[in-house]
């Protein structure tokens, strides 16, 4: 990891003690100035399997240097939101490579939510937990039914192109 890569700075500042080091003021009155959009569907992201609305990230959070690990952020957020569905898989994750990925993002979660972070992402109806079973159609439109294979592994090839709902369309 760089200086300037943008996911190894999210995550150094997710799991730094400061309580600015989340997001600078400018990016958390962008963050808070989204307005759900009540037509919003939820998509899925198929690079993290994280279940994601379009208005949850400000338009323009990717486009430069600066906004990236600010959008980096606000992806580990819609993340860490989708793997509490799954405690199962959070503990597993917690001893595999996604270790430090799920601390950072766990470490997000908590220091957004502490400090009052006004994110559309936390309304009660995206973080159901019934969303789960959105999650597991998008997983089985994407991958296939494991149920209906011979069960031996989740990775299966999928049966059309995937698409990430969450870069490019966010």
């Amino acid at each position: 990891m760089t200086d300037d890569d943008p996911v190894a700075q999210a995550m150094k500042d997710a799991l730094d003690s400061r309580p600015d080091a989340l997001f600078s003021p400018e990016e958390r009155e962008k963050i808070e100035s989204l307005v759900e959009d009540p037509r919003a569907q939820p998509g899925y992201e198929l690079q993290r399997g994280a279940l994601v609305w379009h208005d949850e990230i400000a338009p323009g959070f990717g486009a430069c240097q600066t906004m990236s690990v600010a959008w980096w952020k606000l992806h580990m957020l819609q993340y860490y939101r989708t793997m509490s569905w799954r405690p199962e898989e959070l503990e597993k994750g917690a001893k595999d490579f996604r270790s430090s990925f799920i601390a950072a993002s766990r470490a997000v979660w908590e220091k957004a939510y502490a400090s009052g972070l006004r994110w559309i992402g936390f309304l009660p109806s995206r973080v159901d937990p019934k969303n789960l079973a959105v999650l597991i159609e998008f997983e089985k439109a994407e991958f296939g039914d494991p149920e209906e294979g011979d069960g031996s592994s989740r990775l299966v090839r999928p049966k059309h192109k995937a698409v990430s709902a969450g870069i490019g369309a966010l």
